[in-house]
């Protein structure tokens, strides 16, 4: 019952208990889905990984870009070996482009999973659904149960004994 009265905040009060048990990320990921997705509380490392990913990106986009140009303004295929030479630099920076967007594009689909929308329905369906409404549901059919068994259990004993008695 004290637990359905406010369970957002006795939740937390659990997740601050056991912090030193849980790693800061899932730490603060807990208490960003508990607290209602509130937004200064959006764990920071995931954008950041995000921004710094896209810079890489656009850098090497730019790279990619200057060889080229270089390669068509310049003497760069003698200085490199031939023909061969630029076209090896320009399919590496290629090859690493490719990569770099494979990684970005898992990180802004991680991003998207772990949006507020996809988990604080679980954790409201979970908490106040399930324990609060359900829960309670099922204490009373126990009690009420239980109340019985031990009512007509009495009675059963009582009229045991009035049978045997005469």
């Amino acid at each position: 019952a004290d637990f359905c009265f406010s369970p957002d905040e006795t939740a937390l009060a659990v997740i601050l208990r056991n912090q030193d048990k849980m790693s800061s990320v899932f730490f603060t990921f807990l208490v960003y889905y508990v607290t209602g997705c509130v937004p200064e509380r959006l764990p920071p490392k995931l954008d950041v990984l995000t921004t710094a990913l896209a810079d890489v990106g656009n850098t090497v986009h730019n790279q990619i870009n200057n060889v080229s140009l270089a390669i068509q303004q310049s003497d760069l295929f003698a200085k490199c070996g031939g023909k061969g030479g630029p076209s090896k630099l320009v399919s590496l920076l290629e090859i690493s482009d490719s990569a770099i967007h494979t990684i970005y594009n898992v990180l802004f689909g991680v991003r998207e999973i772990l949006e507020c929308q996809n988990f604080n329905p679980i954790y409201t369906s979970l908490v106040y659904d399930a324990v609060c409404i359900s829960g309670v549901n099922g204490l009373s059919w126990i009690f009420f149960t239980s109340l019985s068994m031990a009512v007509f259990s009495m009675i059963m004993v009582t009229l045991r004994v009035a049978i045997y008695e005469y």
